[in-house]
């Protein structure tokens, strides 16, 4: 992990209407990545169950748009 890495626990919602599963993400967790609604992200789930999240980046390579450390 990172030496600036940040863990954060979350628990996961259920949509009452629908029943989809919801990630909820912590306020200050979207403001230290400087994302919003609407931002897209990629999510790897590691062997130890932990999940890794990074930004997509729209630069047009798929190559480029796959999260670093993987």
């Amino acid at each position: 992990m990172p030496a600036n890495a940040t863990n954060w626990s979350v628990t996961l919602e259920q949509d009452p209407e629908t029943g989809e599963l919801i990630l909820p993400f912590p306020v200050d967790l979207l403001s230290q990545m400087g994302w919003s609604e609407g931002t897209e992200i990629f999510w790897d789930v590691r062997d130890d169950k932990s999940v890794f999240l990074t930004e997509k980046k729209s630069t047009g390579s798929a190559e480029e748009e796959k999260p670093q450390g993987t």
